[in-house]
C-alpha cells in the first residue's frame, strides 16, 4: 500500500508501508509487484519468455541435455510468473476503481493472477523435488 504525501502533484512521492508479521504470500507478492516498475515487471516476462524459448529450442535438439539441465529454467518461470502477476495485479487494481469497465476484463485478469500463481506454485514444487533429490539423494547412498 502506497500512501502519497501532501505535495504538489508533479512532485509525489510514494511512501511504501512496512509489511505486517502476520502477511500471507499473496500481500507479500503484491507488495514487491507494487514496488517494481512497470518496466521491471515487462522485462522479467519478457526475459522469462526468451529463455524458455531458448531452452525450448534446445530441447527439441538435444533431448539429453534438456533432461539433466532443466532446473535452470525455473529462475525464468518464476521471475515470468511474478511480472505477469504484477502487470495483472496492477491492471485490476485500476479496472475495480473505474466503474465503467466491464466483467469479462476483469475476469481475464483474475485467470492471469490465477495462472500465474499455478505455475508459479508447479515452479517452486518442482524446485523443491529437486533440491530434495540432490541433497537427500547424496545422503542415502
Amino acid at each position: 500500500m502506497k500512501r502519497t504525501t501532501s505535495t504538489p502533484p508533479d512532485a509525489l512521492v510514494p511512501r511504501d508501508e512496512p509489511m505486517r508479521a502476520d502477511s500471507d504470500l499473496t500481500e507479500l507478492w503484491r507488495f514487491y509487484a507494487r514496488r517494481a516498475s512497470d518496466t521491471g515487471l515487462v522485462l522479467c516476462v519478457g526475459v522469462s519468455i526468451l529463455v524458455i524459448a531458448a531452452f525450448a529450442v534446445v530441447g527439441l535438439t538435444h533431448a539429453r541435455w534438456a533432461m539433466r539441465w532443466w532446473p535452470l529454467a525455473l529462475p525464468a518461470v518464476l521471475a515470468g510468473t511474478f511480472g505477469a502477476w504484477g502487470i495483472a495485479d496492477r491492471e485490476l487494481a485500476e479496472r475495480r476503481a473505474d466503474a465503467a469497465t466491464r466483467r469479462p476484463a476483469i475476469r481475464a485478469l483474475v485467470a492471469v493472477e490465477w495462472a500465474s500463481c499455478t505455475a508459479a506454485a508447479l515452479a517452486v514444487a518442482a524446485a523443491v523435488v529437486m533440491f530434495l533429490r540432490l541433497a537427500v539423494g547424496t545422503w542415502i547412498s
